[in-house]
């Protein structure tokens, strides 16, 4: 399985379970930080999550 996004590194592990929110909470915000600033902000992650 290819799990290459556009970020150009690894999205998710295979064995994640992709709406599971806790595990996309921490790749935004601590695997991803650098790379997606915006996102990883408490407050704006937690409106994104909702939205999505």
């Amino acid at each position: 399985m290819n799990n290459k996004g556009e970020l150009g590194g690894e999205v998710m592990p295979d064995d994640a379970n992709p709406h599971d929110v806790n595990r996309i909470r921490a790749f935004l915000q601590k695997e991803q930080k650098k790379r997606l600033p915006y996102l990883s902000g408490i407050k704006i992650c937690n409106y994104w999550m909702y939205v999505i």
